[in-house]
């Protein structure tokens, strides 16, 4: 029996799909966040294409696509808590759920191991005790499933837990042991959380102490030592390796990298102020923004700065690797050519940017970016996607017309809010290859902040809005109130079968007429059930055939391109592409 490998071999070469927008989701509260923003700042996805996000979130009115939550936060410290959710390869609603306590929780990212389990690592806030207490009435706890049961003479802030793909919580794992120190509270941070071959990478700074159940022991007396932890998918602590020496920090932006072709940890590093202090080995971090590259013994290597001072001058916003180990970095440069970076200037107001550099950032290889000056957002989201790179944020232009290579799109103008943007770039030469948009039916602020591919290769992606946005498809979501609201939404041009994740047998079946105008026939052998989709994954008719009754019509539907999907009463399925006259 051969097995499809994907969809397109479905379809032959009788029709022709651009890909675009398919489904628009939401979630979010009536609180303004701030800088903070209602925004899907991470999202990953598992083999079945099922998708998980997470974004910060308010307190009154909290719902995930029209689904209640309830939140966990003070409301006299700042309502914000952060939501995991989780939907299908069509946009259906699977789950969610709400990590939250008093104070302002810090949850790095959501990631996915090869069983489609799911992982998030982070950092809780509160160390209320459990059940709360009329004097400390929000402990932290994740949704009403976990609780935390810090109090005030034993807390532990920074953890990770595992769910299985449909939200079923697996374990809570708690490295630091229950402590009073006000600096092990205080001075403890989750920086990054990553997972690679079945390893998880969690990236920390960690103050003096004993962590992972008397697993390591940190005996620099810095209170910022940076760690990568690891562990294994059970959560059995593997080893800790420092990276670098100790490091002086204040008031600074930091996210931790590997790179999964040669090991090398790397950090990107943004000053909050240009009175910030950062020392990096010992070494300071003179200007505004620097990379930092580590060996995989976490070894200091070199640092790369911007020449600039100024805070909000420069900005990285990932990094991305291929297998020649040249590394890929999106940011945002302003200002009118004061600052550079790697020989990247900029002569107009601001740009956002993707650039490629050789291995040791001493050069770039190419530097893609818009024509003419163009507004970014401060959240944007990097993706390798084989022979290309997809770039998302939110842009706008004084022009209203923005132009990137060969591609033009409009965009709001000054003072118009921003539009969710998706670039598509040639990884080889930085032509870029599409310009692609969400637009908002008002002067509002909307960008992408995160994008990952899923088992087809197409896109998802997340961020926030403040209006109201549509797509080509005329797919709609509203703000219900606040500064803004999460969004995510899938790229593509394939059909959305549920059963993607199984293996269909070569198309045997042939159905008659095809092309079809008003009926064609199904010649089965047993009673089946059939759905028919359209080539965005819509279902359109669904019913069941028979040696006696395998007629099917389908005259009152569009002209186009169908998927059938038939399914035996003995187990057997297959798909065959339709095409309607």
């Amino acid at each position: 029996m051969k097995k499809l490998l994907t969809y397109i071999l479905l379809f032959g070469t009788f029709c022709t799909f651009s890909q675009s927008f398919q489904w628009l989701k939401r979630g979010g509260s009536n609180e303004n966040l701030g800088n903070d923003y209602e925004s899907a700042y991470s999202i990953a996805t598992d083999s079945e294409k099922n998708y998980y996000t997470l974004s910060y979130v308010g307190m009154s009115g909290l719902d995930v696509d029209g689904n209640s939550k309830s939140n966990y936060d003070n409301p006299g410290f700042g309502p914000k808590d952060v939501v995991l959710a989780s939907f299908s390869c069509d946009g259906t609603y699977r789950w969610s759920k709400v990590f939250g306590g008093s104070g302002g929780e810090k949850i790095n990212s959501v990631i996915v191991d090869s069983q489609d389990n799911v992982y998030v690592g982070g950092k809780m806030q509160s160390c209320h005790p459990y059940p709360g207490t009329p004097s400390e009435p929000y402990p932290s706890q994740i949704d009403t499933e976990y609780f935390f049961s810090n109090s005030s003479s034993a807390c532990t802030r920074i953890f990770f837990a595992k769910f299985n793909k449909n939200g079923v919580l697996q374990y809570v794992k708690r490295p630091q042991p229950p402590t009073t120190s006000s600096n092990a509270n205080t001075y403890t941070s989750s920086m990054s959380f990553q997972i690679q071959n079945d390893v998880m990478y969690w990236y920390l700074w960690l103050p003096p102490g004993t962590y992972s159940d008397g697993g390591f022991t940190n005996s620099n007396t810095d209170l910022y030592t940076p760690y990568v932890l690891k562990y294994n998918l059970d959560g059995t602590f593997i080893s800790a390796t420092q990276l670098g020496t100790v490091q002086t920090y204040d008031s600074s932006v930091v996210k931790y990298y590997r790179n999964p072709h040669n090991g090398y940890y790397y950090a990107t590093i943004i000053k909050e102020s240009s009175f910030s202090t950062f020392y990096i080995n010992g070494q300071p971090i003179v200007n505004f923004a620097a990379l930092v590259c580590y060996d995989n013994n976490g070894t200091f290597l070199w640092k790369r700065e911007n020449t600039y001072t100024d805070s909000g001058s420069m900005k990285f916003f990932g990094l991305e690797f291929d297998s020649l180990n040249n590394i890929y970095i999106a940011g945002g440069i302003t200002g009118l050519n004061m600052d550079s970076f790697l020989g990247l200037s900029n002569s107009s107001f601001g740009t956002a940017f993707v650039m490629k550099t050789n291995p040791t950032a001493t050069s770039s290889l190419w530097v893609s970016n818009p024509n003419n000056s163009a507004g970014f957002g401060s959240f944007a989201g990097l993706l390798m996607n084989n022979s290309e790179l997809a770039f998302t944020s939110g842009f706008a232009s004084s022009s209203m017309n923005l132009t990137w290579g060969t591609q033009s799109i409009s965009v709001p103008g000054a003072n118009q809010g921003s539009d969710v943007l998706l670039a598509r770039i040639n990884s080889t030469t930085g032509a870029c290859l599409s310009l692609n948009k969400i637009s908002s039916s008002t002067p509002s602020i909307d960008f992408g902040a995160a994008i990952v591919k899923d088992a087809s290769g197409d896109y998802i992606i997340g961020g926030g809005f403040g209006g109201t946005l549509y797509d080509v498809n005329n797919n709609t979501v509203v703000n219900e109130g606040g500064d803004s609201d999460f969004f995510i939404t899938k790229f593509s041009t394939q059909a959305c079968l549920p059963l993607s994740s199984e293996s269909f047998e070569e198309a045997k079946m042939n159905i008659y007429p095809n092309p079809v105008q008003n009926a064609f026939t199904v010649p089965v052998k047993e009673n089946t059930t059939y759905k028919l989709y359209t080539i965005t994954g819509i279902l359109v008719k669904e019913g069941s055939v028979n040696t006696n009754e395998n007629t099917i019509t389908i005259s009152k539907l569009a002209s186009g391109c169908y998927l059938l999907h038939l399914q035996s009463e003995t187990g057997k399925s297959e798909s065959v592409k339709v095409i309607k006259e």
